[in-house]
């Protein structure tokens, strides 16, 4: 119940607590007389309140209000004002039906749990409110399992021309919930609200006792007082309790009937007359007394627990002394053992001493000889070395000093090849400058009486050979700056290859010095 008014939601709200409302009178005491009466227990009937003229009311009889929602809502003129009336003409004779006031627009049902006003304002338009079509073959259209399973029963509405409005399938989606809750065994938890204000450490008394008086609790605390919570099938309770009974009792035996339960209780001399019923395949005891009854049960069981016990703990005991006696003779034989080992441990670890005694004053004596050997042998061998060291170093020198003289000479050798090259190159300009003279001089001989003809000739001639001497002093000085070059490129070479021939050698030196030192160091080691 809302302050703000109730609407179509809160209708449908209430609707759905009615029917968990009356499936719970309905597995509480429906359920629990009829089982009383099918067994023939004599028992008094409790009256209680049923729910069941309010849910004719909403949606079971004909032209019940949500059947008449659903018509109006197929209407196109239908309107919130039309559907009140259309209420009001068919229930206003219905004594759960609250007729509304002149001029308003709500109407009331008296529920189980006091009356409702709802407002008839919206109603039409929220039960038309159904899932697009559109939106329906989009889903449709999906791949995704989960999609087709969240959206089944609208799939399944698909090729109907008019879609289902809200209220049919709210009522068809409460039905499915409750075919469930049928099909299990369920178990009831009432929420009280202890106060209206929301607030801790605050319970109001009439608010608790309206609720647990509306819920049906007051009913459902006297039905099992005045019933019996525990009740047991013939072959069960024997199975269960045939060590309380004086004499042997088969629970599978076919003499086993209503006669013969009713006579073990009263040998068991645990129960009054009021307190069990026999039914015809069941037995029905109240609860203390079936706790007094699994308190006896027990104190038999664990008596004869005990029992087990004993033997069991007898047979062990034997059991393990045969295993101690036996793991005695073994740790005695292996003590045997361990004793004799640490004698001959013991003799041995003397004789071991005693070896490394004479071993030790043997090694002394051995070291003693051996160091009095090199003493006298390093003198010897130290003048070797120097003796060695020298005369290497003296052939260095010899080498050394060759390598010198040689590149010296070299260079020597290479200066008077130059200088016959030179001398060579001098006396061919001397035959070619003859040559030339004596060529002009027969010229001059034979072209006597035409000299004077040729003069401008000759003079042009003369030019010429000026020129050529020119070239030809020019070309020679080309030739010694090429010859000079060559030289000393070649005496830079030299130069290189007498350094990298120096280094090398005293890169040799330097090895045979470090192997020479390594010698020593080696013989001096062994000889120490």
């Amino acid at each position: 119940h809302s302050d703000h008014g109730n609407y179509f939601e809160q209708l449908c709200v209430n609707y759905t607590n009615e029917k968990l409302q009356n499936f719970f009178l309905h597995h509480i005491f429906k359920l629990e007389q009829a089982e009383y009466e099918a067994e023939d227990i004599n028992w008094s009937h409790i009256p209680f309140v049923d729910n069941q003229e309010v849910l004719d009311l909403l949606c079971m009889r004909k032209m019940n209000i949500l059947a008449l929602v659903d018509e109006e809502s197929k209407f196109p003129r239908g309107s919130d004002s039309t559907l009140l009336q259309k209420l009001t003409s068919t229930h206003g004779k219905n004594a759960l039906y609250v007729k509304p006031k002149p001029l308003s627009n709500t109407f009331g049902v008296q529920h189980f749990a006091g009356a409702v006003s709802y407002i008839t304002e919206g109603f039409l338009d929220k039960n038309r409110d159904t899932f697009s079509k559109d939106l329906i073959r989009l889903l449709h259209a999906s791949k995704l399992p989960l999609v087709h399973q969240f959206f089944k029963t609208d799939f399944d509405e698909m090729g109907f021309k008019i879609p289902p409005t809200v209220a049919m399938q709210f009522r068809s989606s409460l039905d499915d919930m409750m075919e469930a809750l049928r099909g299990c065994e369920p178990f009831f938890v009432r929420c009280i609200k202890p106060n209206m204000l929301m607030q801790p450490t605050i319970f109001d008394r009439r608010l608790v006792l309206k609720q647990l008086r509306y819920s049906g609790m007051m009913e459902t605390v006297k039905i099992r007082i005045i019933g019996y919570p525990v009740r047991m099938p013939f072959a069960s309770f024997a199975k269960r309790y045939w060590i309380l009974y004086s004499k042997n009792l088969d629970s599978g035996s076919q003499d086993l009937n209503k006669h013969t339960v009713a006579q073990i209780i009263k040998r068991i001399k645990v129960f009054d007359g009021k307190d069990w019923q026999v039914g015809r395949t069941k037995i029905f005891i109240k609860e203390e007394q079936f706790e007094s009854l699994e308190i006896l049960r027990g104190r038999i069981v664990s008596s004869m627990a005990t029992k087990i016990q004993k033997r069991i703990l007898l047979w062990l005991t034997r059991v393990r002394l045969k295993r101690r006696r036996a793991a005695a003779v073994v740790f005695q034989r292996a003590w045997r053992t361990i004793k004799q080992r640490r004698w001959f441990l013991k003799i041995r670890a003397g004789f071991m001493r005693l070896q490394a005694l004479w071993r030790g004053h043997w090694q002394l004596q051995r070291y003693r000889k051996l160091r009095r050997c090199a003493t006298e042998l390093q003198p010897i061998i130290r003048g070797y070395l120097v003796r060695r060291r020298v005369h290497t170093m003296v052939l260095s020198l010899i080498k050394l000093q060759s390598h010198a003289r040689r590149l010296s000479a070299k260079r020597k050798v290479g200066k008077l090849r130059l200088e016959l090259e030179l001398a060579r190159e001098a006396q061919r300009r001397e035959e070619m400058e003859r040559r030339e003279a004596a060529e002009a001089a027969a010229r001059a001989l034979m072209d006597e009486a035409q000299r004077r003809e040729e003069d401008e000739r000759i003079r042009n001639l003369k030019l010429q050979m000026e020129a050529e001497e020119r070239e030809r002093q020019e070309r020679e000085r080309s030739v010694q700056r090429e010859v000079e070059e060559e030289r000393l490129q070649a005496e830079q070479e030299k130069e290189s290859q007498r350094i990298a021939e120096e280094r090398r050698h005293i890169a040799e030196e330097r090895r045979r010095v470090e192997e020479i030192q390594e010698l020593e160091r080696a013989k001096a080691e062994e000889l120490a």
